[in-house]
């Protein structure tokens, strides 16, 4: 699932938080949408989670939540799952461009995808050797994410199943909330969860078909 957060220009209700979900055949599915009018992002995003997790029957233990560079997002989602939120790739990578020489994308896509630990060791060598020294505080996240946390994006140390590398993914959704989000806020909120009710149904169908068809 992948966790977004939405900047409104309505007078009133400011923010508008956004959870989507993917199928495995690569459907994106609107979970649910929160419009909040204030209060701090990290405060908020923990009670959009925390209703989600008491009432959307998931299995939670098995779920994963990436969400792009905010700290707000990624501290409500280890409040929530007491798990760390999985890195958006796309985002990492704007930070490398800017923060190293340009010849580590090569490198880069080898440390995210690659199976092979000698291979691996030797890329996350060639990224970090590449950094512009002395490590800024610009790129310290960036390089902290590469030298610590590689098993929050990389293939060969997740422990899951998860095979998204990138909130990319969800990016024609987020465009649709965009272009809805400079009408009335009526609008907004009655589209929404139309897509919502509309998404969820057609999954529930599909797996009561799927039932009576192999179980």
């Amino acid at each position: 699932m992948f966790l977004d957060v939405t900047f409104l220009k309505d007078e009133e209700y400011k923010t508008l938080l956004t959870l989507t979900a993917i199928t495995l055949d690569n459907r994106t599915l609107p979970v649910a949408h929160m419009i909040y009018r204030y209060g701090k992002q990290q405060v908020v995003a923990q009670l959009f989670l925390s209703l989600i997790k008491r009432h959307l029957p998931c299995d939670w233990d098995n779920v994963r939540i990436m969400c792009d560079q905010s700290m707000a997002l990624k501290n409500s989602i280890r409040g929530v799952f007491g798990k760390n939120a999985l890195e958006c790739t796309q985002h990492l990578k704007k930070n490398l461009v800017r923060y190293t020489s340009d010849t580590t994308m090569s490198s880069f896509q080898k440390y995210i995808h690659t199976l092979d630990e000698n291979e691996w060791i030797k890329a996350k060598e060639d990224l970090l050797n590449s950094f512009h020294q002395p490590i800024n505080k610009g790129c310290i996240n960036a390089y902290n994410l590469i030298s610590n946390n590689p098993d929050l994006f990389c293939r060969i140390k997740r422990d899951d199943n998860f095979e998204q590398f990138t909130t990319n993914a969800v990016g024609p959704f987020h465009g649709w909330i965009r272009s809805l989000k400079k009408g009335h806020m009526v609008n907004l909120v009655s589209q929404l969860s139309m897509m919502q009710l509309c998404a969820l149904q057609k999954l529930s169908d599909e797996n009561v078909n799927y039932h009576e068809h192999f179980c």
